[in-house]
């Protein structure tokens, strides 16, 4: 069984049950089974060639859910594009794919247009939203084809899927899984609660990945998943008042934000007593759990994973069990170990079957050898009862909003400017997204510089979550001792300087 042919025989045996549940009806497993066979069948009519790339730059819509089950059951490989980056950003990624199609709405594929047609990756692209053709895009309609779409053997082994995430050094990390990895995947979400009763609502787009594995594994499971354009705290709250969800999941900046809205919001809050809501991402504090039960009537649940781990791979099934940051317990299957002797501190270390078979270098697979460990960056301490205890992360990438940034990659930005001498990116904690992004700034001798020249001259380059929320400029760069910049001593100097 694959994971087309699983969801295919939940929807021949439950037709006319819910699939997506949204704040305007429902849409039935046969209408997403439907579109789905009428999609693969278009792609077909197209040239698509199993292992094909298909770039997906979509918001959260029904079409993105159709076509990601006529890429898996065609053996294409689905390549999610977040409309959260820049225009240049979008097409970068898209060439590096060698994206063969492109299917996008015109809000995102306006800014990068020009960028595509320069670097001429993309064969053949379809608007979802425009009712008339260009020079280099075509309507909807004309994918959509009637005819039954012939099906390649797809095995374990063929691509899926390349998931790209911000890397430490600035540029994107692009992680291949296979049709093995990700079912692997799927079974890992499934461990975490998502699709075992009511609907499940995962506040995240659905071309992210982790917004990619609870989709699939809800649909795969029977049990229908909620769907709304936007993820504003009011528009949560409307659709867990509109339908009754077993299971919700988001960052801990998501579930901070829905506090504060109850906190403004004159209608009663909805009573989520019962509910499994699962905050990951980003390390909870356990206060926010507290919190959360207070005015929801839920603790909060976690979950831990990378991009490089391809699914959350450990869960604490009650975050405010402990008094400190934790991550909790590893699931079947998953393997870890601390780089350090036994009851100390030291960087966790992580095998799981869940694992991507490599990363894409633009032409192929660079394959990975499934027996090494992961190393995950971040600093744990074991509990005698297993429960791992977060520390803090050794790497200097940022989480902003759930997603990761990497302060090379903004500082390699700003330096780009004429007037730019030298800069420093860190971040320090902050309630509303996790953390935020301070760059410290020397201008080269005798320039004087705006920190609005210096926004709007990353307002190209950039996606709007990673620039810096403040700007120091100073005369020079502070260094320690060794000559070098350090990003953590600056990062707890800001925040002391701060709270007094």
């Amino acid at each position: 069984m694959s994971i087309f042919s699983d969801f295919q025989h939940v929807a021949l045996r439950q037709p006319h049950a819910p699939a997506l549940v949204t704040l305007d009806g429902t849409v039935t497993y046969a209408t997403v089974l439907g579109l789905a066979d009428r999609i693969a069948a278009g792609l077909r009519k197209a040239g698509l060639r199993k292992g094909d790339r298909v770039a997906v730059h979509l918001g959260n819509r029904c079409e993105v859910v159709s076509l990601y089950y006529a890429c898996l059951r065609m053996g294409a490989v689905i390549v999610p594009v977040s409309g959260k980056l820049s225009g240049g950003e979008a097409a970068e990624l898209i060439a590096h794919s060698t994206a063969r199609f492109y299917l996008g709405e015109s809000a995102r594929h306006t800014p990068c247009a020009h960028a595509l047609e320069k670097s001429g990756a993309v064969e053949q692209a379809w608007i979802l939203d425009s009712p008339a053709a260009t020079t280099t895009t075509r309507p909807w309609s004309d994918l959509l084809t009637d005819a039954a779409p012939e099906s390649d053997d797809i095995g374990p082994q063929e691509l899926a899927a390349i998931f790209y995430t911000s890397g430490t050094t600035g540029r994107p990390k692009s992680l291949v899984l296979s049709q093995e990895t990700l079912a692997a995947s799927l079974d890992l979400t499934a461990a975490h609660g998502a699709g075992r009763a009511d609907a499940t609502y995962y506040m995240i787009d659905l071309v992210n990945p982790w917004g990619i594995l609870v989709l699939l594994t809800c649909l795969r499971r029977g049990r229908p998943f909620a769907l709304t354009a936007t993820h504003t705290p009011d528009v949560i709250l409307r659709m867990l008042r509109t339908h009754r969800c077993g299971w919700i999941g988001g960052a801990p900046t998501t579930f901070r934000a829905l506090l504060a809205k109850a906190g403004r919001c004159a209608a009663a809050v909805p009573d989520l007593t019962g509910t499994s809501c699962l905050a990951g991402g980003d390390a909870c504090p356990p206060d926010l759990s507290r919190e959360f039960f207070k005015t929801f009537g839920a603790h909060l649940q976690g979950c831990y994973g990378m991009t490089e781990t391809a699914a959350p791979v450990i869960f604490q099934p009650r975050i405010d069990s402990v008094q400190e940051p934790s991550l909790g317990w590893p699931l079947p299957g998953v393997e870890t170990k601390i780089d350090a002797p036994p009851g100390q501190a030291g960087q966790l270390l992580l095998r799981t079957p869940s694992r991507p078979v490599g990363t894409w270098n633009g032409a192929g697979v660079d394959r990975f050898d499934p027996d090494q460990w992961i190393c995950t960056g971040d600093i744990v301490r074991q509990r005698p009862d297993g429960c791992l205890l977060f520390l803090g992360r050794h790497k200097d990438l940022m989480m902003v909003e759930g997603y990761p940034v990497s302060p090379l990659e903004i500082e390699q930005a700003l330096a780009e400017h004429a007037d730019v001498a030298a800069t420093i990116v860190f971040g320090v904690p902050d309630d509303l997204t996790g953390e935020r992004v301070i760059a410290m700034v020397e201008p080269e001798p005798g320039r004087h510089i705006e920190t609005r020249d210096l926004l709007k001259h990353l307002s190209g380059r950039l996606a709007n979550y990673k620039h810096p929320s403040t700007i120091d400029l100073v005369e020079k760069l502070p260094v320690l001792p060794s000559g070098k910049l350090g990003r953590q001593r600056l990062a707890a100097h800001y925040t002391s300087s701060q709270a007094g």
